[in-house]
């Protein structure tokens, strides 16, 4: 008898919008999402409530490479990679507009044979000053425009997904502190580095003609 693959969702949240969990609990509840783990930083890690982990890390925007490379880490140290298929990174502000069992079926049989897939994967050369005017002065990307490389990257404000075998790749990532003055861009930083692991990004569409998510409901 065959399994279905587990997918676990992770929430991306920050203290600035700490209201958003119990909206985040409430819409896993409604759409009876299953298991989930909603994320934030702070100065050490600790669990705040039931689901949510906060991590030693920034936790501002222009930490957000930091705290996603964090969060992965977090995954692999702990073992959840031996506990679930695929692991679903969704920012705080994603609303569904049906789910049922079917739907995830279908998610999961569009991510067979991929180890990291998003539902838009961007190409070519980003806006390479997208951040100016959204960091704090003491950032030191306050005045400075992004000049790395760029890589095919899954957008995270569309939602993207990382096997099991993706995530492990974090494991033992003790370099947390110097990817703030690397990356800018969370999903241009978590592509780089599966880069360098030879995984590429796949674009999938799990559910043609049925739209599922609902982007951005509080911006």
């Amino acid at each position: 008898m065959a399994f279905m693959k587990k997918i676990l969702k992770i929430f991306v949240c920050c203290h600035k919008y700490i209201h958003r969990v119990q909206d985040i609990k409430a819409r896993v509840k409604k759409w009876g999402l299953g298991d989930y783990l909603i994320f934030v930083g702070g100065k050490e890690e600790k669990q705040l409530e039931q689901n949510v982990i906060q991590l030693k890390c920034c936790d501002l925007y222009e930490d957000l490479p930091e705290k996603m490379f964090a969060i992965y880490r977090y995954l692999a140290d702990k073992g959840y990679v031996n506990k679930y298929d695929y692991f679903w990174k969704i920012d705080d502000d994603i609303d569904w507009i049906r789910w049922n069992a079917d739907r995830e079926a279908q998610l999961i049989n569009s991510l067979e044979g991929h180890d990291y897939a998003g539902l838009q994967v961007k190409t070519g050369v980003g806006k390479r000053g997208w951040h100016l005017g959204r960091v704090q002065k003491d950032s030191p990307w306050y005045k400075k425009k992004y000049d790395g490389r760029y890589a095919d990257w899954a957008s995270g404000g569309a939602t993207y997904f990382l096997s099991s075998y993706s995530v492990s790749k974090w494991k033992n990532f003790y370099e947390l502190s110097d990817i703030r003055y690397h990356h800018i861009y969370e999903d241009l930083a978590v592509a780089l580095f599966l880069e360098k692991c030879c995984i590429l990004p796949s674009e999938i569409n799990p559910w043609p003609d049925k739209p599922v998510l609902k982007f951005n409901i509080n911006k």
